[in-house]
């Protein structure tokens, strides 16, 4: 009966071959391990390898890492698709392998948490996983909620706090890296600037919760009035302010009507005619 896989001599950000791996965990030769996904029988592990810059015979899968997120396609063959997919509900541990160039070794980049998933039939599915080590933003409320008890917080509650702090944690850092500054005032200080969801969080799908198009980066007090639907912004960049706030409130909040979006990208436009029609408080 073959061991279960281990990765307790596997270090995060080092380089390994095909031969080394095969080596340490006992495997007899690569062979086992020569192609992208490997499955270890009986093992709630998925291990991949994958490469950027691949061999001109070999399929040309468009696979890359960009920022904290691996975009990957799957096998032609779609043989686990599902498994993947349903890695989290299945306990399942999907680890990475990753390297730029077919000649390099591959580097270790610890565990993948699943964004999102595209079936595909006549070519191959296309995932977007976190990369946890550059995903965890060890703040005081997510340590405790990741080191509480059960008898504190349920399994279930805990998963949910989690997957979403990582998931804002991500859409700020993509917002941030976007705009660089409010995206009206263009005050530069990130410390005291807020990720806003134009369309909400809570309504978004997936793929929409974590799009650096579905957000703009304000002020707290233009954070606050976005998300209440008291200001929105008009396809030509300019506020609107709802007439359901006096125009003396809005100043005392340093905000006023000549103030406008320093720019506009046509897929964030889009979002805004939602917040417009749904979110924003009119007459």
């Amino acid at each position: 009966m073959p061991l279960p896989i281990s990765f307790s001599n596997i270090v995060i950000n080092r380089s390994y071959t095909r031969p080394q791996l095969a080596d340490i965990w006992g495997l007899g030769g690569q062979q086992a391990i020569a192609r992208g996904v490997f499955t270890p029988a009986k093992d709630k592990k998925i291990v991949l390898f994958v490469t950027h810059d691949k061999r001109d015979d070999s399929t040309p899968y468009d696979d890359h890492i960009l920022g904290d997120v691996l975009y990957w396609e799957g096998e032609k063959g779609h043989a686990n698709d599902y498994r993947i997919a349903n890695a989290h509900a299945s306990s399942d541990k999907v680890h990475l392998f990753y390297r730029v160039h077919h000649r390099d070794a591959f580097t270790y980049m610890g565990l993948l948490t699943l964004i999102e998933f595209k079936e595909k039939e006549d070519k191959p599915s296309e995932f977007q996983f976190f990369i946890n080590q550059f995903s965890y933003s060890y703040d005081d409320e997510l340590r405790e909620v990741l080191t509480s008890s059960e008898q504190a917080i349920s399994e279930t509650k805990r998963e949910v706090i989690v997957n979403a702090r990582l998931g804002q944690d991500h859409f700020r850092r993509q917002l941030i890296r976007r705009w660089q500054s409010c995206s009206v005032t263009g005050v530069e200080k990130a410390d005291v600037l807020l990720a806003s969801h134009i369309k909400p969080w809570s309504l978004s799908s997936d793929g929409e919760k974590l799009d650096a198009y579905n957000g703009l980066l304000l002020t707290p007090a233009l954070d606050r009035l976005f998300d209440k639907g008291f200001v929105t912004f008009k396809r030509n960049r300019e506020i609107i302010l709802s007439n359901q706030l006096a125009s003396w409130e809005y100043q005392k909040m340093g905000i006023d009507a000549s103030m406008k979006l320093r720019e506009l990208p046509i897929r964030t436009g889009d979002y805004l005619e939602y917040h417009r029609d749904i979110i924003f408080k009119h007459i």
